[in-house]
Parts: C-alpha cells; structure tokens; sequence
C-alpha cells in the first residue's frame, strides 16, 4: 500500500493549494496523510479520505532546542506512519522535513521550493544573514532528498548554478493549478468603468505603494472612468508593511478602493467582474492570484521579475513591466484602457495560457508522472 505524507507548517497551506493533488491520490488508491498544525482546516482534510496528523512548529522561532525538539517530533510522526513519500512545502518544513525524513528512513523525499520571500529581495543585513542561512541550511539538507520542485525557472536555475542542489535532482513545476472549469471568465455587462485591480499582501516587495502611486496619476486623467482596487491584508508591526497612511488617504480621497482580505469565492466574484488585472511584486515564487486572472480571461500587466514573468507574454496576454518604472506602466494601462479590443484578445491569450499550462489536471499529472519516477527508480 502507497502512502504519502504531505508536510507544511500551517494547514490553509495544503488545504487551498494541495487538495487537488491530495484527493487524487485518494482516489488511486494512496493513503494520504496531512501532518500540519492543527488549524482552522484541519478537519475538513477528512471529508476527502486524507488522514490529519498533529504536529507542533513555532513559525517565527530560532531557538535551536526548540527546533530539535520539532524536527524529532516529525521523526516519530513518519516513523509511525512509515510512508512511501514524504512531500515537503516552504523553507522550515522543506529543512525540517528532510533531516526528519532522512532519521525516520522514509526511501523517497520530496521539497517543494514555493518561493524565496521578502530576505531574497531585502539588503539589509539581517536580511543577508537569514539569506545565506537559508541557502546553507538547503544545500546540507537538499543531500537527504530525492527531488527538489521549483515554481519557476529563474528559481531553479539560481540553485543550481550555486551549487546548492545537483540539476539531477531539480524539476519545473509550475504551481498547485487551478481549475478552470471553476475559475472561467464572465460575461461582463455595458458600463463606462474600467475597473483595475491588485491583490496581495500589503507589504512593499508587494508593489502596493507603486499602484496607489498609478492610481492618483490615472485618476487625475480619466476621473471617474476608472475604479482601481487593492485587496490584501495589512501587517501591522512588519518591517516590509506598506505606509498605512498612504493606504488611508489613497481610500479617503477615493483613489481606491480597498478591500481586507475576503473569502476566496467573494475575491473571486470581484477579479471576475475586474478588467485589468495588475501585479507590481519585486519578486515571487509564482503568484496565485495572477493564474487566477488568467483563468478569468484578464489581460494582465505585471511586474518583469523572477517568478511573476512566467505569467505572461509579453505583448500577447498583457505586458511585462519594470516595477519601478512609473511612466512605463502607466504607458501600458493607458493602452488597453483606451483599446477595449485590444484588452477583449489579450484576455482569451490569458485564458488559453491558464487552461495549457496551468490548469489541475496538468499540474497533476507532472507532480503524478515524477512520483511514480521516483517510486520506480526506489524499487
């Protein structure tokens, strides 16, 4: 009997983004396990036929007793389990889980690298320290693991080029998929407002600031024709949050509107009723929202970094911008906000790129073909 054992360190992690793996191996006959914290979603993994397993990690802690304790609390979950598979996501569980794995003796491990964070595009110098931390602490690990997956091209080839990972063991996976049966685009109905819109957290890596900056130039121009919305959490306290009074008074002067993070259906309702979908990120692993606006057929401007730049092609689904560069972007939403024929073809672009290669069925099918590559080279 397969069994597989997917490890995060917070349950929305797999819930929202592995649950389509996970209930297919369900239906194939594996026995799934989610070992994650419990959480808000932790229960709901049963309606699917996936078994939750408890364990304990502090997020933000370095204290290096504690992280023994952790990773010696994972070792006896595997050994008890005795999986097939252990598959990995983010930096601690991708860390933990492979000197786990390796203690617990589980014959294949597997990491999936989601992203660098906000330490990768930080100089300051706790920023450079956590860095090559990180990237030491991955290229002593990655030994123990068997495949490592990247979400983007750029990713990859920096960790091999470095050094820190064999390009045997390095795979292209572009992402958990969505459904695009689900997520489809709209009829839109007749109206003189062209609504623009951001999502992300609201920190500065995020291009938050550079939007609002847009917005105020655009408004001045077009008045009332245009409705620029950001929806994100605000992080109160976190050294990359945005000006919380730049993002007040951009609300108050009725520059945007903004929307604290909703439930994915009602995010959804609002990018699908959007017209132009705008990511101005300094970096990525590979954003979510941004497959989502494919999927709703939005032509999309975005930003030409690591990660983002596997979203579109530039010219033909939307464009690829400099994020710092103001009047160039403004330049480009000038384009499709003056050519509604011109946004209506990049949209089907979009859509056609969501449903050839980001859609569920192939994103899982790459992640099935590689562990049963794997289960064969182990036998």
């Amino acid at each position: 009997m397969k069994k597989i054992v997917f490890l995060s360190h917070i349950d929305i992690n797999l819930y929202l983004f592995r649950l389509p793996i996970m209930k297919t191996l369900v239906k194939e006959g594996w026995v799934v396990y989610a070992l994650v914290p419990n959480g808000e979603y932790s229960e709901k993994f049963k309606e699917y036929g996936i078994q939750h397993i408890d364990y304990t990690i502090e997020r933000k802690s370095l204290n290096p007793f504690k992280e023994i304790k952790t990773i010696l609390n994972i070792k006896e979950k595997l050994q008890e389990i005795n999986p097939s598979i252990l598959h990995t996501f983010t930096v601690k569980p991708n860390i933990y889980g492979n000197i786990a794995g390796k203690l617990a003796k589980v014959p294949i491990i597997i990491n999936t690298v989601t992203g660098l964070g906000s330490f990768f595009i930080d100089d300051s110098i706790k920023a450079k320290i956590i860095r090559n931390l990180i990237l030491n602490l991955y290229r002593i690990t990655f030994k123990f693991s068997n495949a490592v997956i990247f979400q983007n091209q750029d990713d990859l080839s920096f960790f091999v080029q470095k050094g820190i990972l064999p390009e045997h063991k390095a795979y292209l996976i572009k992402g958990s998929g969505i459904d695009t049966f689900l997520w489809k685009p709209i009829k839109k109905e007749n109206r003189d407002v062209i609504r623009i819109i951001t999502i992300g957290r609201l920190l500065k890596h995020k291009g938050i600031e550079e939007f609002i900056k847009i917005a105020r130039i655009l408004k001045k121009e077009y008045k009332d024709k245009l409705e620029f919305t950001i929806v994100g959490d605000f992080y109160d306290g976190n050294p990359y949050s945005i000006d919380k009074d730049i993002l007040e008074k951009a609300v108050k002067n009725k520059v945007i509107l903004y929307y604290n993070w909703l439930p994915i259906e009602k995010v959804k309702e609002i990018l699908a009723i959007s017209d132009i979908f705008v990511l101005l990120s300094y970096r990525e692993g590979l954003p979510r929202t941004g497959i989502e606006a494919l999927a709703l057929g939005l032509p999309i401007i975005i930003s030409n970094v690591t990660g983002c730049k596997e979203i579109v092609e530039d010219g033909k689904n939307g464009f690829l911008v400099d994020y710092l560069n103001i009047n160039d972007i403004v330049t480009k939403l000038k384009l499709l906000i003056d050519n509604p024929v011109l946004r209506e073809k990049m949209g089907l672009e979009s859509r056609k790129k969501a449903e050839k290669e980001f859609d569920t069925k192939v994103i899982i099918n790459k992640y099935l073909s590689l562990y049963n590559k794997l289960l064969i080279k182990g036998n």
